[in-house]
């Protein structure tokens, strides 16, 4: 059975990232241009609660754009994947997400196309980080190695049956990158869990989800 996709999806939630999301629009289409001519392609900028020019930027730059009012980051995400669903449908179609202050690398959505192909399920990837003062203390304590436990929404996947069947992002305002993998494990789906294609992500201090990622990096700020 092919089991390749036929469609791709980027969903990225953002809230008042206005000085961000053009990089990262433009880096996800960078990355879709990688993608065979037959596989369709579509980037989905959810924009949660924006008070500024978020929405606009992302359109200029290549994206559609969904304004919610949730401040709820896992909201955001499984509302994004509900309205790329209803588009499309699920038969075939796989789902990456990022994140507004993040940067994919150019082989991104090749790698995760492969990926489904070979038959797994998800994709959980790795970040790096954008500040040089950072980055020793960072890679001392994040390590990661092939199989690793991370979760990271700036460098996830997901074929769109899978997730239909566990029941989809959880509306967590941080952690719904982890409850969805923590989903899909308990109904025993494939997770790849890999090195490879980090996404540089943003070294902020003070991030949009609380408790999310920019804490765990002011631990290890000097």
């Amino acid at each position: 059975m092919n089991r390749t996709p036929r469609a791709i999806a980027v969903i990225i939630p953002a809230r008042n990232e206005q000085d961000t999301i053009a990089e990262c629009v433009r880096s996800v289409r960078a990355a879709a241009s990688q993608l065979p001519t037959d596989v369709s392609f579509a980037v989905l900028v959810v924009a949660d609660a924006c008070t500024d020019s978020t929405a606009r930027r992302a359109a200029h730059g290549g994206a559609f754009t969904l304004p919610i009012n949730g401040s709820n980051v896992g909201r955001a995400r499984a509302v994004g994947t509900e309205a790329m669903l209803r588009r499309w449908g699920s038969n075939g179609v796989w789902i990456a997400c990022t994140d507004a202050d993040s940067v994919v690398p150019l082989n991104w959505l090749v790698a995760q196309l492969e990926a489904a192909a070979s038959g797994w399920d998800a994709v959980a990837g790795t970040v790096r980080i954008a500040d040089e003062n950072l980055h020793d203390a960072f890679e001392r304590h994040y390590r990661p190695v092939a199989g690793h436990s991370h979760a990271h929404g700036a460098n996830l996947g997901v074929r769109a049956d899978a997730y239909l069947r566990v029941g989809g992002f959880p509306p967590l305002a941080t952690g719904e990158d982890a409850g969805l993998l923590t989903r899909l494990h308990r109904r025993n789906f494939r997770i790849l869990a890999t090195v490879e294609e980090p996404v540089r992500t943003s070294a902020r201090l003070h991030g949009r989800a609380p408790a999310g990622f920019a804490e765990n990096l002011r631990s290890l700020a000097p």
